[in-house]
Formats: C-alpha cells, structure tokens, sequence
C-alpha cells in the first residue's frame, strides 16, 4: 500500500536533490521585549525564505528535519500542496524509522482504510468535514476498535503537522467518533478446564504442556513463550527473564526479535515450584528452544510458528469439550485474575504481566479485586452516617 500510493503521489514529481542555499540554520533569539526563543530557517531560491521559532532547540531541530527530510529531501515550496497522504508517508519515514513488520503492515492497513481521504490537501482547512464523513463511512462496516485505532494514527499524524506549524490548526480535534466500548468480561478457564488439561498431559507427551504452564503459572503471552530459550531459565534462582518475542513478517516467515510488546514486558520474574521441577525435566533432554515441535514440520526454522501452536491448541481444547470462547491468551487472564483475587497487590501484578502501568491492569482485571463491592457498601454507609449526624447538627431553615 506505500509502494502503490508513493506511484502515485506528488513524490514521484518532485527532484529528489535539494535546490538552495544548504541546508537551513538554527539560532537562538533574544529579543529586547524579553521573548527568547529558538529559531530556524531554511532558504530556497524559488520560495523565499522560511521561519518558525519554537521554544527549545530540539523542537526546532524537529521541525528543521522534517522540513529538509534529510533522508528523501524535498523542495519547501512543495509544502503547500501537500496532500495527508504524502505527509503520512513523510511522518512514517522520519519519525517511525525503528517500526516493528508488524507494527508496519498496520500502518499500511490504516493508509489502505484512508485511502479516500489521503489526497486532500495537508493545510486546508474545510478537511474536517470530508473527514467527518469518511470515518461515518468507516463506522459503517469496521469494528468500533478498528474505527479508534485507524483515528488514533491519523490524529497523531495531523497534530504532529500542528506541532511543526505545517497548518494552522488541528483539524483532527474536531474529529467525532462513538465512544469505544470496553468489553469488561474477561474470559478466563474454570478449574474443571484446567483440571482436564492437566490430565491430559498426565497421560500424553506433548509440545503443548511447556506452553499451557507458562501460560497458566506465569501469565506469558504466546509471542513470548515461543521466543524463550534455556539461557532465560536461571534454575539456581527460580528466576525467568523475558526479553524477546516471536513475530511474523508479511510473507509469513517468523523472526526472533529482541524485544517485547512494551517496554515494560522486558522484565524477570519469579518461577513456581511446579513449573521450576517440570522445567528441569525437560532442560535434562534438550537444549536451545524451551518449546520444540517434535518434527521439522512442526516448525518454522528453530520455532513452533503460530499457526501450528493455535491448531494444535484448539484441537485439544475441542476434544477436552472445552468452550472455543476460551483462547491460550485467556490463560494469562486467568493467572491475573488468580493473583489479584488472592490478595496480591496490582502493582505486583501488573510488573508480572508486563503492564505498561498499573491502571492498565487495574482497568481490566478491577472485578477480581477481592472485597471491593463490600468496600464500597461501607463507604456508602459512613458517607450515610455522616449525613445523619449533620441533620442532627443542622436545623434546617423554614421560611
């Protein structure tokens, strides 16, 4: 979808070599009514000369780079037809250039929903209302979530024009989109579900008991348990360091990345007795890769690939006459939901999971805090209590 649009865009017209005097200038300005602030400018011999003054030296440095576009430089002049869509590709190159192949085929399924609206001129200011319609028109057939994460990156692409003092106002902000509705009903497995797993790998050897407990013990997500290798066990300390995720490229081909889903999922946490003992065993009869299929058709290079794990998982779960509502992520849930209800603090918890913050769990596991509905009640009941000794200590006034 980049290659398609970049076809057709104003890029494929514009001399890729830069005209002008160098390549811009920053300075710092005092003047003598007392505003002190950064500037920078750019000279081109068609368009004149170009100012912005910002209040730091980073934001203007921002600014100058984007402007320039160091990498796929571009002349200014240009910078008063461009559309959203050749914005959009400037802001992916020059501020999302560590972008994960999966974080870069949703951009482009973004651009691909956009595309309508992508040759609208940057700095006009009627755009809000095509872009009204076009996201009534989005609502129509995608998915609330689908509708929210496609505004979000538009949204962030126009302010960061804002920002750059590209345009003269934020047309985003004007923006209405229905509310999206969080589904609060975490799934999680029922102790008969997980009773029969379990008695299931009493009794058969296979790929998926390694995964069920990381899962179930742990709270990992797939990306994760698929990724570990032995190094990240410290049997000694009862300690497991996560610090890589399994991620598939658009031809299907899986890579290790030595990264997480956040930053916060680069974390070492604590081992469970149980899976420490079961870990041993396994560790006594292979090395490298934690989880190994048992034949080279089970794997994608060194790893189980997702496809296989999820069939492999869902045959199972079907033949224990477990509900399909159930997925290997709702086993993370229900490791969260278990901790939380038996007291452990959320913070705790949340540094487990691998939580960006603890409002984040908390937002989505808050119904398994043990006791708050009672709480709750005895606060109602002080507050209660309280107005009742000032309706004693208050006559009320008659007139």
């Amino acid at each position: 979808i980049f290659n398609i649009y970049l076809s057709n865009s104003m890029w494929g017209k514009i001399n890729m070599s830069r005209k002008g005097n160098g390549e811009g200038s920053i300075y710092y300005e005092n003047k003598r009514s007392g505003k002190k602030r950064w500037v920078a400018a750019i000279s081109d011999p068609d368009c004149g000369r170009v100012v912005r003054r910002f209040y730091s030296r980073d934001e203007a440095s921002v600014w100058l780079k984007a402007t320039l576009n160091e990498t796929h430089a571009f002349d200014v002049c240009y910078r008063e037809n461009m559309t959203i869509g050749e914005w959009m590709l400037l802001y992916i190159r020059t501020y999302k250039q560590s972008l994960r192949p999966s974080t870069l085929r949703l951009y482009a399924t973004f651009m691909k929903s956009l595309l309508p609206i992508l040759d609208l001129k940057l700095v006009d200011k009627s755009n809000q209302f095509p872009i009204q319609n076009h996201f009534n028109y989005l609502m129509s057939y995608l998915s609330p979530s689908s509708v929210h994460h496609t505004f979000s990156f538009l949204k962030s692409v126009i302010h960061k024009a804002y920002t750059l003092q590209m345009i003269p106002f934020d047309y985003s902000q004007g923006i209405i989109i229905p509310r999206k509705s969080r589904n609060l009903s975490v799934k999680v497995f029922s102790k008969e579900d997980i009773q029969a797993f379990l008695d299931y790998f009493a009794s058969h050897k296979t790929f998926l008991h390694l995964p069920f407990l990381f899962g179930l013990y742990m709270g990992l997500r797939i990306s994760e348990v698929l990724a570990l290798t032995w190094d990240d066990v410290d049997f000694e300390n009862a300690l497991l360091t996560v610090n890589k995720t399994l991620t598939v490229d658009s031809s299907g081909a899986v890579h290790l990345v030595h990264w997480t889903k956040t930053i916060s999922g680069m974390r070492t946490i604590s081992i469970p007795d149980h899976l420490l003992s079961v870990l041993r065993e396994a560790h006594a009869t292979a090395s490298g890769h934690v989880i190994c299929g048992a034949t080279k058709r089970m794997r994608s290079g060194p790893y189980i690939s997702f496809s296989t794990f999820y069939i492999a998982f869902n045959k199972l779960r079907k033949s224990l006459g477990i509900s399909p509502n159930l997925t290997f992520h709702c086993l993370r849930h229900t490791h969260a939901s278990l901790l939380i209800s038996n007291g452990v603090p959320i913070p705790l918890v949340s540094k487990r999971l691998g939580h960006a913050t603890p409002n984040m769990t908390l937002s989505v596991y808050t119904h398994f805090v043990p006791g708050s509905d009672n709480v709750f009640k005895k606060n109602i009941s002080m507050i209660s209590d309280t107005f009742k000794g000032l309706d004693e200590l208050v006559k009320p006034v008659t007139y």
